[in-house]
């Protein structure tokens, strides 16, 4: 029988926590450490007055080195109207401890950690001490945390959880989740962090403004430089990607049937054969054409397949909601022949013809964001890129398997480079330049930075979250966004209004029976043309935990609970109380009661130099990413009026299921199901696999190109061409021997024992077989 339990999620909402009382009134901000209400006298750091103990926490909460609970540098609190000097505890800190009571908090974060799990490692060099002081609280990533249980160094919360009312509710309304939490010992370490629940992570977002002047205009626009063959520098290079939909045809059959999503209820539209536009457009570029004849193809193109979709009272009311709206209904090849056509027309999408215009763009120089152009492998029907666990995925069988040893999936990687060859993919877009990390996002989108290569270009396409990321979009009335008076070069006081979230397009997907992991990627059996993504926000490995050795366990108890009640998630979602616009008659998102941020907030955002996020975590010490659940409303109240077009578009077209997300603990197993992120063994001898290792690894932001930023970037490399050095082993490794492994060890010496552990019932025929 299959372990139900295994699942990541319960099917009970996340959103039954236990209410807390109203929070009290924040504390005098002017103070250094800022006390909690006491009753029966007052407080000061670590003291008693009158007749009341003051407990001081010692916590170290640290985000990527740069924000914490206090205040990194001197500001002023216009909600508040008082200055913060720098180390002075932030305004949500000042919250919780209000409500806990008695307590003040210490920031000991050592902020030359970068990320969590440094973090972590760090605080128990030390001794989990700072100082001569205990430390009582620290982030760390729930990787670490088994290695510091089974040292005994970190308290069991299972334990405590008679001291931990909200904490031990939520368990017990999710109990898959404690479940997923629970150590080998039965122990639980830490509370999880959930970025969101069954909502998309991730999107695709285009600058639809550039849609909209390319096909809503009037048919005799259109640049005409050379594209193709002798093409300019900023146009069309070459003819490289060949058809993926079908080499003849847009679809098979005469007219092909697709579900589309109006006003979130899914309906069928008729899409008609027309001739595949990639092989239309590489009959043109393959003799030297122009960007206009390019586009004037195009919309014939669109046309003849969605012609009697578009017009009054139709589906869509001009050729741009083809690809812009939440009827979006655009395949793999007519989003490549968009971005081709993009590319070939700068003069018509920025205004000056010789701007240079870059296409797929990720959002900055890291290690991460160079991932996401991995991610755009997804057109292809390729599972797994985006998962919560590791490259894991549900396949038709209802068997967990792994994109990185999928056939398909090598074969996705080399069509990348297709388009790289094309100039589709931003040129060096893995470069490391004197350890500088280049903000992509602001500067071919924003247009807030410039650098040497780029003055006054544009970005087109990302892949990456909506919130973060529209935010270059200009002010809203909500003042999220950015000012235009920030933009430089020819973007000075130029408004930014459509980068927007729009839906992924209609691929191929293994949903059916007959499909096997190692079938090639033109191979259609046990596929199905859909709309489907795997980024799911799920299980995140971010999160904090108690040192054993604290001295003060029961008020730190007290506050990794106070996260899983309303008012604490409410709180580190969107500050204290005094700054909503109301804290007892709240607006409401999804059905659910939420706080609205307040005007002065709002003015406070909308003047500052910071993106959201950074400006939430800086100023008032919240969104931080510790054991809680932050709520859907929060990334949709942080998101520009822009932004939100498309995320709704999104939202109606999942929930009418013309877009399947893969959801959390359906507990059937099937392809369109999350992961479990939690459960699995150990792999014996990651050795045998260390070539697929890095080659995936995430270390890929770099001076030379490695692993498979290689096969991308560079069009001579071939199954013997040297790819990188492993590091585990210290050989260098090939294409050939990638594949290999992925074929063999990656299977046997990884998924078998990983899904051996969880649960034999998910191993793949084909591993069993090999094993």
């Amino acid at each position: 029988m299959k372990k139900k339990t295994l699942a990541l999620l319960g099917a009970s909402a996340l959103a039954v926590l236990t209410l807390t009382a109203c929070p009290a009134k924040p504390a005098n901000k002017t103070t250094q450490t800022n006390t909690g209400t006491a009753t029966g006298g007052t407080t000061t750091g670590g003291t008693t007055t009158g007749s009341t103990t003051t407990t001081k926490l010692q916590i170290a909460v640290n985000y990527k080195g740069e924000q914490g609970i206090s205040a990194r540098e001197t500001y002023q609190n216009t909600v508040e109207n008082v200055n913060y000097r720098e180390g002075q505890i932030l305004p949500v800190w000042n919250e919780f401890a209000s409500i806990i009571g008695n307590v003040v908090f210490e920031d000991v974060t050592d902020y030359s950690n970068k990320d969590d799990a440094s973090n972590g490692e760090s605080i128990k060099n030390k001794n989990y001490k700072s100082g001569n002081d205990n430390i009582d609280i620290f982030t760390t990533t729930t990787a670490n945390i088994d290695s510091y249980a089974s040292e005994g160094q970190i308290l069991n919360l299972k334990k405590n959880l008679d001291k931990m009312p909200n904490f031990s509710a939520f368990l017990e309304n999710n109990k898959t989740i404690k479940a997923a939490i629970t150590s080998a010992d039965g122990g639980i370490y830490y509370t999880p962090y959930f970025d969101g629940y069954n909502k998309i992570e991730r999107m695709f977002l285009m600058d639809t403004e550039m849609i909209r002047a390319l096909l809503d205009s009037d048919s005799t626009v259109g640049d005409t430089t050379t594209s193709g063959k002798g093409a300019a520098a900023n146009t069309l290079q070459e003819n490289k990607f060949t058809p993926f939909i079908d080499s003849n045809y847009n679809y098979p059959d005469a007219t092909t049937t697709v579900k589309v999503s109006k006003g979130a209820v899914a309906t069928d539209m008729t899409i008609k054969q027309t001739t595949n536009i990639i092989k239309q457009q590489n009959d043109l570029l393959s003799v030297g054409t122009t960007g206009k004849a390019l586009l004037d193809q195009f919309k014939a193109y669109l046309t003849a397949a969605f012609g009697e979709n578009v017009g009054e009272g139709k589906t869509y009311s001009k050729l741009s909601e083809i690809f812009t709206s939440e009827s979006a209904a655009y395949n793999t090849d007519e989003m490549i022949a968009l971005m081709r056509v993009v590319k070939a027309n700068p003069g018509v999408v920025t205004g000056d013809a010789t701007a240079e215009v870059e296409i797929m763009v990720p959002r900055q120089g890291a290690n991460n964001r160079v991932d996401n152009v991995a991610d755009l492998i997804q057109i292809f029907g390729i599972m797994g890129m985006d998962a919560e666990a590791d490259m894991l995925y549900y396949g038709p069988d209802g068997k967990i398997h792994d994109a990185a040893a999928t056939a398909a999936t090598y074969e996705g990687i080399e069509k990348l480079q297709q388009l790289y060859s094309e100039g589709l993919i931003l040129n060096q877009f893995y470069i490391k330049n004197d350890g500088v990390n280049v903000n992509y996002l602001q500067v071919y989108f924003g247009h807030t930075q410039q650098t040497k290569e780029n003055k006054d270009g544009a970005g087109f396409m990302m892949y990456d979250y909506s919130a973060s990321t529209t935010a270059m979009d200009s002010i809203d009335e909500d003042g999220i966004g950015t000012a235009d008076t920030a933009r430089k070069g020819a973007y000075v006081n130029k408004a930014v209004t459509g980068f927007t979230p729009v839906l992924p397009p209609l691929t191929y997907w293994a949903t059916g029976a007959g499909w096997k992991s190692s079938d090639p990627l033109s191979s259609r059996t046990g596929k199905t043309l859909v709309r489907y993504s795997d980024s799911n926000r799920a299980l995140k490995n971010a999160t904090w935990c108690i040192p054993a050795s604290s001295d003060n366990k029961d008020k730190a108890l007290a506050l990794l609970d106070l996260l899983f009640s309303q008012d604490g998630v409410r709180i580190n979602d969107f500050g204290p109380s005094s700054y909503w616009k109301s804290s007892t008659d709240l607006g409401t998102y999804a059905g659910e009661p939420t706080p609205e941020f307040s005007d002065s907030l709002k003015s406070w955002i909308s003047k500052s130099d910071k993106d959201f996020w950074s400006f939430m975590r800086a100023y008032l010490g919240a969104t931080h990413g510790i054991g809680y659940v932050r709520t859907a409303s929060i990334n949709y109240q942080a998101t520009n009026k822009w932004g939100k077009i498309g995320t709704l578009n999104i939202e109606n077209a999942i929930s009418s299921g013309a877009v399947v997300l893969a959801k959390v603990d359906i507990n059937d197993y099937v392809w369109s199901e999350c992961v479990p992120s939690a459960g699995y063994g150990s792999p014996a001898n990651p050795n045998a696999y260390a070539s697929v290792t890095n080659f995936w690894k995430s270390d890929k932001y770099a001076a030379t190109a490695n692993g498979w930023v290689k096969v991308v970037v560079d069009s001579t490399v071939d199954d013997n061409t040297v790819l990188g050095t492993s590091t585990e082993t210290q050989e260098t490794y090939s294409l050939s021997k990638v594949k290999s492994e992925a074929a063999g060890a990656r299977l046997t010496g990884y998924l078998y024992e990983k899904l051996n552990g969880l649960d034999p019932d998910l191993i793949p025929a084909e591993v069993e077989a090999l094993a």
